[in-house]
């Protein structure tokens, strides 16, 4: 995870902070890059992601406006140096690998889809995944139980766990320390009946959300269209109303 990444971009490092970027910047969101993650502004870096034809030509124009690994950062195009950094490094798409080592050993029902660039281009890995939901409720189980599937290991559970440790960095408000976002996963406390639990997910910026609560023993999956406008620190407020939607249910069903 702390390799640098610039000797796979060819001519990409223009300073001292590029050279000092690594994997882990990435997938913990504290690259810091030059772009504005902005949803509704017409002329913004990630709308042109989602609507223009050249991903990897739009990442190389991007550089680090200060030392990553200082401050957290959320930035779509963090997703998109990975998925042009696995092709580089694989051979492979990041559509043709998981298909490959998860959703066909795991069992999946149906083909995943996953938005291009163009035609054969790159992955918009920072959205525009489409599956059933009876598969993502499989990989909700694999992550429940951190990496593996019935008699079959994915990710050894060390790693899995370590993927759930917050980085010790600022937040997005500059002042406070992150404490809602690791490698990949949105980390919350959830509380039912007066018991606590740790929750961790995923989320899309429609609603969707695919929620895993280890202690439960509980995956919630949302499919939607819409999401909470209010926020709760950093995360929708609706998260929890699904959530707690998904303990009452458990809760009946187990109890006579």
């Amino acid at each position: 995870w702390d390799a640098p990444v610039y000797p796979y971009i060819p001519n990409w490092a223009r300073s001292h902070h590029d050279s000092l970027l690594t994997f882990r910047h990435l997938v913990e969101m504290t690259a810091n890059l030059d772009w504005d993650e902005s949803y509704d502004l017409p002329m913004s870096k990630t709308t042109e992601a989602y609507y223009g034809h050249d991903l990897e030509g739009l990442m190389r124009f991007l550089h680090t406006l200060e030392a990553p690994g200082q401050r957290l950062n959320y930035q779509s195009c963090n997703q998109i140096f990975l998925a042009f950094l696995f092709r580089k490094l694989t051979g492979f798409s990041i559509t043709e690998g998981l298909e490959k080592y998860l959703w066909k050993p795991m069992g999946a029902e149906a083909p995943i889809l996953w938005s291009l660039d163009h035609e054969k281009g790159l992955e918009k890995a920072f959205c525009c995944l489409s599956a059933r939901a009876r598969d993502y409720l499989r990989l909700g189980r694999i992550c429940l139980h951190e990496g593996a599937w019935k008699s079959f290991r994915f990710l050894h559970s060390v790693s899995y766990q370590n993927a759930l440790k917050l980085p010790k960095v600022i937040g997005e408000d500059g002042f406070t320390q992150n404490d809602y976002y690791a490698m990949g996963w949105w980390i919350t406390d959830v509380e039912f009946q007066g018991k606590k639990y740790k929750a961790h997910y995923m989320r899309g910026i429609l609603g969707q959300y695919l929620v895993m609560i280890p202690e439960a023993h509980l995956v919630v999956l949302r499919m939607g269209h819409h999401r909470d406008q209010k926020k709760i620190g950093q995360h929708r407020a609706d998260v929890f109303e699904y959530i707690r939607m998904a303990f009452e249910l458990s809760y009946k069903k187990i109890k006579p």
